[in-house]
């Protein structure tokens, strides 16, 4: 469908997950998204025991069931998950752009740490995926950990998914 290493104008939106009631993180991440890619649409996940938060939906306790939440609300052709943490770069959709091939590519930034490890999809924070994907492979197990990721990615491997990994995917 696309060409492999060419750049690719893409509709880019974010979810963003808020897992401990962070909401100064949460400010400066919808901050930098707004100056970075002003006409983006956001979708924001706070866990339920939050206190209400503007133009948030609250998706369940587990990192599992808000990824669920968010991945079902996400309105974008392609969706960046991240963690409300830090400021988003700027032309992360040109950067991911060049490696999508098709819509059954799931994109996630290895970046090397401060330990000179190379951190392999640690966590979720970075995943990109095609908005007919999730639809397609279906909810995160609600299980403890990385069981619930492995299975997840388990079934889209078995429906013809393929993960990506960006080297220097760096996005905070």
């Amino acid at each position: 469908m696309y060409k492999l290493y060419q750049y690719k104008p893409i509709k880019l939106g974010f979810v963003i997950l808020c897992q401990n009631c962070n909401f100064a993180h949460l400010k400066n991440t919808l901050n930098s998204i707004n100056v970075c890619y002003p006409a983006t649409k956001i979708t924001v996940v706070i866990q339920d025991k939050c206190e209400d938060y503007p133009k948030a939906i609250k998706g369940g306790t587990t990192l599992a069931s808000m990824m669920n939440k968010g991945l079902k609300e996400m309105s974008a052709e392609w969706n960046l998950v991240i963690y409300a943490d830090g400021w988003v770069k700027d032309r992360l959709d040109i950067k991911y752009s060049y490696f999508i091939e098709s819509n059954k590519d799931i994109l996630y930034p290895i970046s090397k740490s401060r330990s000179t490890n190379y951190n392999f999809m640690s966590h979720d924070n970075g995943m990109m995926i095609h908005k007919k994907a999730f639809t397609d492979i279906g909810e995160f197990p609600d299980e403890p950990g990385e069981t619930s990721r492995l299975m997840w990615a388990a079934s889209a491997l078995e429906k013809g998914y393929k993960f990506k990994g960006v080297v220097g995917g760096k996005f905070f």
